[in-house]
């Protein structure tokens, strides 16, 4: 399979909400992650704790494309971390589209 030529990129910043803890948080969203990364069009699901805000996650997702992230959100353990209303969104990138190689 040729390598593709751009990749669709999101950055997420999340909330912990006040009725749950960063354990339980995170490792209901280490679940999402190892399941996320298993999808054929996962090229990287990380995520982050801010230093200065223990509350406060940084989720960086990056997929072959706009399709494979879209059919990722549909997931229904995508679906059900969202249902388990752990965290809130703070702000969020839009979907962003990142050229591989520049040169070409």
């Amino acid at each position: 399979m040729k390598p593709p030529k751009s990749t669709c990129c999101a950055m997420v910043t999340l909330r912990i909400r006040e009725e749950h803890d960063l354990p339980a948080v995170w490792q209901a969203l280490a679940a999402l992650q190892a399941l996320t990364r298993q999808e054929s069009g996962c090229l990287r699901f990380d995520l982050f704790q801010f230093a200065e805000k223990p509350d406060a996650l940084l989720l960086i997702e990056e997929f072959v494309d706009a399709a494979a992230f879209s059919r990722h959100l549909q997931a229904p353990y995508t679906q059900a971390y969202f249902s388990l209303a752990m965290t809130e969104v703070v702000e969020k990138t839009p979907l962003l589209e990142l050229k591989i190689d520049v040169a070409g």
